[in-house]
């Protein structure tokens, strides 16, 4: 039993059902509507704007927040060093013997990469970290604000 299959639409006469050409000129018919687009990039674009003033005012107040309720303050305190005025603490990572440890087994490469590696840590705690989050925030509104200004225009 053999199973018939429909015809492919070139072989087909005349133009498919769904096609933009009149079937008795052959030429284009008005434009097919696209749901109304005239006006969307002005849309998207006030809306870009819109969530890059909501991003600064809500990263900002947080950064803030942050910022007044943090401490510098570190638990894990080796020591003190004092000098004539004042006192410091001593972090484990900044001691003397720590220090040339690191040094002796690894090189100067391997004291730069833990000094990095330390550095970048401290990002993320105490005050750093409302400085952090305000220069993160600062940076995803600019990005919003070039995306907005980038949108290709309705009349393109």
């Amino acid at each position: 039993m053999a199973r018939s299959f429909p015809a492919p639409l070139y072989l087909t006469d005349g133009p498919a059902q769904d096609s933009n050409l009149d079937p008795e000129t052959g030429k284009a018919k008005e434009p097919l509507d696209r749901g109304n687009m005239k006006g969307k990039s002005k849309n998207l674009r006030n809306w870009l704007n819109m969530a890059s003033i909501l991003v600064l005012l809500l990263g900002l107040g947080t950064a803030v927040l942050v910022y007044q309720t943090a401490s510098d303050e570190s638990r894990s305190v080796l020591g003190y060093e004092q000098d004539d005025e004042s006192s410091y603490p001593v972090l484990p990572g900044y001691s003397k013997k720590y220090l040339r440890d690191l040094e002796l087994y690894g090189g100067k490469a391997n004291l730069l990469a833990s000094e990095f590696t330390q550095w970048i840590s401290g990002l993320w705690h105490g005050r750093s970290l409302g400085i952090t989050v305000a220069c993160i925030t600062a940076f995803l509104c600019v990005l919003l604000l070039f995306v907005a200004y980038n949108l290709p225009s309705d009349s393109e």
